[in-house]
Parts: structure tokens; C-alpha cells; sequence
């Protein structure tokens, strides 16, 4: 069984059943899930405005890049992992097919893809592809969250279905989740209050 093979996550858990685990133990393919087709069709209708549509275009280009990733880090793997890697590569083809349609649909040119994409660091080893695919992940994330910002019930609906399956994936090639998937590490700090008697703008 596939989620048997690919437990990185589920054996930090202690033995319980672990979400991260079990969503791959469903089925062995791209994680395109009915509920994130149907999200995209619905999204389709509002994709027509600049933000929606620059959002969107973002999205896409970080879909790109994840399938030039996975070709890189894909050649360094083997066995088992290379499956799930090629397994990872075709949901984001999926992915990038989808938010292909939805721009195509508003009249919009959907960014192409380029000819090669500079990688965070140079990937020689089994390990670093691993490292890389998790890394890959965390970038479409962070691009879906533009998505997710957006007024639109069906285009929320869809960046979150999208961080989800990117979030899970990171966790099972890296072994652990993080707290807020997709936001760089402090951008949740909290903020020191201004030191007294500072003066701060009084908005006018």
C-alpha cells in the first residue's frame, strides 16, 4: 500500500493516525480531489478581475516551477521515492492545467513556462532532492496564498484546497508539518510595543 510506504509522517505521530498519512493512504495518484475540481469550476466565473486574475497568473507560475523541480529532483531518486515524486510531479501538471483553463476562460493568456528555473541550491544527492521537494512545496504555498486572499468564495475555496495538498506533501517529504504553511518563518512574531514616551503618528 502506498501510505504504508510513504509513513515519514505518520511515525512521529506515535503510531496514531496521522491526517498527513491517511489522506495518501486513500488513494495512490495525484491528490486532485473532487472538492478541489469542483472549487475550480466555480472559480472560473470570478477569475475575471486584475487581482483575481494576477493572483491566479502567480499560482501558475509557481506550478511551473514545481514541475521543473520535480524533473531535477525526480533523476536523483530512486525506488520508492521516485514513484511518489512522479506521483507529486503529475498533481502539479494537474494543478497548472487547471489554473490554465480558468484564466483561458476569462480571456486571460496564462503564463508560459520557462526554460529552466534556478533552484534554491544545487541538488546532488538523494538528500538534497528530498530537501528540494519539500522546499518546492513550501514555494507553491506561499503562491496559493494569494488565492486565498482574494473576495471570492470559489477562489478562496480553491487556493485552500491547493495550500492543503501542497502543505501535506511538504510534511510527507520532510517528515514533520509546520505551524502556518506557506508564511516565512517570524511573520507571525509578535510586534514590540513603541518604547515609552516615543511619539507614534496620529494619522493625520
Amino acid at each position: 500500500m502506498r501510505g504504508g510506504a510513504r509513513g515519514r509522517a505518520g511515525r512521529a505521530a506515535g503510531g496514531k493516525t496521522d491526517p498527513v498519512r491517511a489522506r495518501r493512504d486513500r488513494g495512490a495518484g495525484p491528490p486532485r480531489r473532487a472538492g478541489t475540481a469542483r472549487a475550480a469550476t466555480r472559480a472560473r466565473v470570478a477569475a475575471a478581475t486584475p487581482a483575481a486574475a494576477a493572483a491566479l497568473q502567480a499560482a501558475l507560475a509557481a506550478e511551473h516551477a514545481a514541475a521543473y523541480g520535480y524533473g531535477v529532483a525526480g533523476a536523483h531518486m530512486s525506488g520508492r521515492r521516485q514513484q511518489e515524486a512522479l506521483s507529486d510531479w503529475n498533481a502539479h501538471r494537474s494543478r497548472r492545467d487547471q489554473l490554465a483553463a480558468m484564466l483561458t476562460s476569462q480571456g486571460a493568456v496564462p503564463v508560459a513556462a520557462a526554460a529552466a528555473y534556478q533552484l534554491p541550491f544545487p541538488v546532488t544527492s538523494a538528500h538534497a532532492a528530498v530537501t528540494l521537494a519539500a522546499a518546492l512545496e513550501d514555494g507553491v504555498t506561499r503562491a496559493y496564498l494569494g488565492v486565498v486572499a482574494l473576495p471570492d468564495e470559489g477562489l478562496r475555496t480553491f487556493g485552500a484546497l491547493a495550500m492543503q495538498d501542497c502543505a501535506v506533501r511538504a510534511a510527507q517529504w520532510r517528515g514533520a508539518t509546520v505551524a502556518f504553511p506557506g508564511l516565512p518563518p517570524g511573520a507571525l512574531a509578535r510586534q514590540s510595543p513603541p518604547a515609552a514616551g516615543r511619539a507614534t503618528p496620529s494619522g493625520r
